[in-house]
């Protein structure tokens, strides 16, 4: 079965607000919580995701073109490895075999090139938790945040 979606790097201004604006208006309810335990501005956070990554890439739709997830890679100064994230619409549903298949191989690319990738999912993200378990990240002590429960992880390089 060919894919039915394109990956792309965000290199261009341009192309990180026009897929930060798209990413926003559809973003997943989801996420906007998970953003929202965090910030009360979730449009400055998803800009913020795109713009300062060292790295950020979309999938978009063959047809039509809709952004279906964005994320990316950023260094954290005086931390090893890389703070990773992403952020999908509701049309990761409809992609979401080859699309799980193929983020896990760039996160074990990542993952060796920087030797641990890392970040925070929400517990009631439970679409998320299998999905990095499945990449094979370690969950830590979980912590609470603005009432919302979260497990930090990481993924180590081999």
């Amino acid at each position: 079965m060919a894919k039915a979606y394109t990956i792309k790097r965000l290199r261009t201004q341009e192309e990180k607000l026009i897929a930060a604006e798209e990413l926003y208006e559809n973003l997943r309810d989801i996420d906007s919580r998970e953003i929202s335990a965090w910030t009360r501005d979730v449009a400055l956070e998803v800009r913020e995701s795109i713009f300062m990554s060292d790295e950020a890439r979309a999938a978009r739709e063959k047809r039509g073109g809709a952004v279906i997830a964005v994320w990316g890679k950023r260094e954290i100064q005086e931390k090893p490895g890389r703070l990773i994230w992403c952020l999908g619409t509701e049309k990761v549903k409809h992609h979401f075999l080859p699309f799980a298949l193929e983020s896990r191989v760039i996160l074990k690319r990542w993952a060796r090139k920087y030797g641990r990738l890392y970040n925070a999912v929400g517990a009631f993200n439970k679409d998320a938790l299998k999905w990095l378990t499945w990449c094979g990240a370690e969950f830590l002590q979980p912590f609470e945040l603005e009432g919302e429960k979260f497990y930090p992880f990481e993924i180590k390089g081999e």
